[in-house]
């Protein structure tokens, strides 16, 4: 909100809003599909929430992790050199940019999930194709 670039504000220019609502729509997204399995985990018994939620919870983990390190990656973009200072706006995006990695490994790593995913999602195509 505060700073200019070429004369403008930088939230004036197309291509920064662009950016932000990327942002903006791929958070949006995954809220909204994290309350959709915190629903279901509140409403399905326990055996059948381990059955039926594993390959999703697989999946939401992986995208949270690609969609943290496009947000990271697109914040230093908007920010700049001023998104790696200590000082200023950069004590924010600066931490968040380093961990991206740290984060995204302990829950398992990205391809491990999708490959879980995945390999469920067939399993349960079988049980139910008619094809």
């Amino acid at each position: 909100m505060k700073r200019e670039t070429f004369g403008k504000k930088l939230y004036e220019h197309q291509a920064i809003r662009m950016k932000i609502a990327a942002m903006i729509r791929r958070v949006e997204a995954l809220q909204a599909w994290l309350e959709s399995v915190v629903y279901q985990l509140c409403t399905m018994s326990h055996k059948e929430a381990m059955l039926k939620l594993g390959d999703v919870i697989s999946l939401l983990k992986a995208e949270v992790s690609k969609v943290y390190e496009f947000c990271a990656r697109e914040t230093t973009h908007v920010f700049g050199g001023n998104a790696l200072y200590m000082n200023g706006v950069g004590r924010k995006i600066e931490p968040a940019v380093l961990q991206v990695k740290g984060y995204a490994i302990p829950a398992g790593a990205e391809d491990i999930m999708d490959d879980y995913g995945a390999r469920s999602a067939f399993k349960w195509a079988k049980l139910v194709a008619s094809l």
